[in-house]
């Protein structure tokens, strides 16, 4: 890759589906293989059992759960001979030392021939929460959590977007504690409300009015008010609030005498509003709205995750390159335009917090280090030099809530390259085809004062055959990198636990072991610049 002309930026788009959606998840999520060591942990999980992540990746899975209950059949879940799903009640031992009390429900499956178990934890509820409270259907605190988190377990399996949104929705209606739900969004170029899934129920959105304008009544119920701030809104008695009578002929019909409507949303960037209505009077006390709130968020992360993948496994793409002149003119203080910038990859932290990493010519380094030490862009707040030469610089920046990148995810689209040369900035947005190309252009343009779209083109997408995947990687190490490498893989060198020291495969190659350690090393950095650099 040329550093000076182009970059190329991609969020986890080849990150798993599962890790992206899992390390959302309100449960805690371990996953095991057939030696029953522990593979993957969640950050979820801390908050039930004490443990970090990497205090538990790599450990056996009595570290979890205590050897004393591994001979009980309530151990059985996570034994190579159990059941192969369900749930149970099992005791978990606390980093602390103590013995604390989960639920969990553990799914099976084959992967890469080998046997893997994920579970999905959470606490035992407190069998004495869940008072009784004036309602049409009584539900406990137990039945509610266990809805939520199956229902945050099904939309793990999922990988559209629409499937996502009908089995929230299906879910939910189908238990006892909810009549119907619906998820809904804001065309953007109307401004109109429509339904995009709809379980429990028939024709209820053709017979209401909804809309987000705040001066029009119809505005003014929870799925306009959500809608059109972003923030949820419950209401626990309908035929006590008075912004609510436009509809109250629907609650009597339908049968519902709660509401609670939440954003979907994934960072910055809202995706719509799920909707979920109740025949208990009093319902979405603070517990449950919390765990609503919460769904809407997984929701989010998980639509942001499938619209990625989509971009980038489509057999096409649409190429959008944008201008803006003289950027630096927006800001309040002088700053010169000279040499170039060029932003290569960015990587996600969470929602909210990213590092990009990129190159740049000596001098427009100190331009990056004027802007942020100067807090001219607010989302930039650091910028770390990697690597100096004579003629460029690596970098990395710390990037807080930029609003460029989830508004593009947001619309299915890639930011491809992004530079700065002589004080002009051109992007390249890779679009899947089909998707409304005015929405992006518009979503960029008002991100980026100044901006226009100055080409469009739509290309296919190169993809080659796994021999011919295999023989490129191979084509770029030299013999004696592949020799190490190939000694080093079929010798154990990279198992967890190891089998086998870089000294040991050194030894069998008959060489030392930094010579071996340099081949590795160059190996896995040839094959990881095809993976991250040429995506």
């Amino acid at each position: 890759m040329d550093t000076d002309d182009s970059g190329s930026v991609s969020q986890p788009t080849g990150a798993e589906f599962y890790q992206t959606v899992v390390e959302r998840a309100p449960v805690g999520v371990v996953t095991i293989d057939s030696e029953n060591t522990i593979v993957d942990a969640n950050a979820a999980l801390e908050r039930f059992v004490g443990y970090s992540p990497d205090e538990l990746v790599g450990k056996h899975v009595c570290k979890l759960v205590p050897e004393r209950s591994q001979s009980l059949e309530t151990a059985a879940s996570f034994g190579a001979d159990g059941p192969e799903e369900g749930e149970i009640e099992l005791p978990f031992t606390h980093r602390d030392g103590t013995d604390v009390a989960m639920i969990v429900r553990v799914d099976a499956y084959e992967y890469q021939d080998e046997r893997i178990r994920t579970a999905f934890v959470w606490p035992r509820p407190d069998r004495t929460e869940g008072a009784s409270v004036p309602a049409d259907k009584h539900h406990d605190a137990t039945d509610i959590d266990e809805l939520f988190r199956s229902v945050a377990a099904e939309i793990v399996e999922t990988s559209t977007r629409e499937t996502i949104e009908q089995t929230v929705c299906e879910e939910l209606a189908a238990s006892e504690a909810y009549e119907f739900a619906w998820i809904a969004e804001v065309d953007r170029t109307t401004g109109d409300v429509t339904p995009r899934s709809m379980a429990g129920v028939e024709g209820y959105f053709s017979e209401i009015e909804l809309t987000t304008d705040p001066d029009d009544p119809a505005g003014q119920g929870p799925g306009g008010k959500t809608l059109r701030t972003g923030q949820s809104h419950v209401l626990r008695n309908v035929f006590e609030e008075p912004s609510f009578e436009p509809w109250r002929s629907e609650a009597e019909r339908y049968g519902f005498r709660s509401v609670a409507v939440v954003p979907i949303s994934n960072g910055s960037t809202q995706y719509g509003a799920l909707g979920i209505y109740s025949a208990r009077v009093r319902a979405f006390g603070k517990r449950e709205r919390t765990m609503v709130e919460q769904l809407g968020r997984l929701v989010g992360a998980a639509i942001a995750s499938v619209e990625q993948q989509q971009a980038l496994l489509t057999d096409s793409i649409v190429e959008l390159e944008f201008r803006s002149r003289n950027v630096f003119q927006l800001f309040d203080r002088p700053v010169t335009a000279d040499g170039a910038i060029a932003l290569e990859h960015v990587v996600a932290l969470d929602d909210e917090s990213f590092l990009g990493y990129g190159t740049a010519t000596a001098e427009s380094m100190a331009v990056v280090e004027k802007l942020v030490d100067d807090d001219a862009i607010e989302c930039v707040t650091s910028a770390t030099v990697l690597h100096e030469t004579d003629t460029a610089t690596r970098f990395e920046v710390r990037l807080r809530d930029p609003p460029l990148l989830p508004t593009l995810t947001s619309h299915g689209a890639i930011l491809e390259t992004f530079r700065l040369a002589e004080g002009d900035l051109t992007m390249q947005i890779h679009a899947v085809p089909g998707r409304d190309i005015h929405q992006i252009v518009d979503a960029v343009t008002t991100t980026c004062p100044g901006a226009e779209m100055v080409g469009r083109r739509q290309r296919p997408q190169i993809a080659r055959s796994p021999q011919e995947l295999r023989q490129s990687l191979l084509d770029r190490l030299t013999a004696r990198q592949q020799t190490a490498l190939e000694a080093a893989y079929y010798g154990g060198f990279f198992e967890w636990p190891r089998e086998r020291s870089g000294e040991d495969v050194a030894a069998s190659l008959d060489i030392n072991s930094s010579t071996f350690h340099q081949h590795v090393r160059k190996a896995e950095n040839k094959l990881l610049d095809v993976l991250f650099e040429e995506q």
